[in-house]
């Protein structure tokens, strides 16, 4: 999606303009609401909603990483950390998770 490609290359203007453009199109898509939450810097509903998700399903690897990103981005670095490292006792040999704790 064109909208993601804009988002990754810091074109957050156009990136915006475009999820709009699909959440327009398909108001029930999901992963458009929550890139436009994130481009506008709304992440505290996000977590919530990954953390009720996760109590449900404690071993999910993408609420995880979800999670630990989410709290990257505000530099909670502290959750952040958690998050990977519960992200790593499931799958230890993701190298770019070892990185990313490196940088906290």
């Amino acid at each position: 999606m064109l909208a993601y490609i804009q988002m990754w290359q810091g074109n957050k203007k156009k990136a915006k303009s475009m999820f709009k453009k699909v959440l327009k199109e398909n108001p029930f898509d999901e992963d458009a609401k929550e890139s436009l939450m994130i481009l506008n810097k709304n992440i505290a509903p996000l977590i919530k909603k990954y953390k009720k998700l996760l109590k449900k399903d404690p071993a999910n690897e993408e609420y995880l990483l979800k999670l630990a990103d989410f709290y990257y981005m505000i530099k909670n670095y502290q959750q952040s950390a958690y998050y990977y490292e519960r992200y790593l006792k499931l799958h230890p040999e993701n190298a770019q998770i070892y990185k990313t704790l490196g940088d906290i």
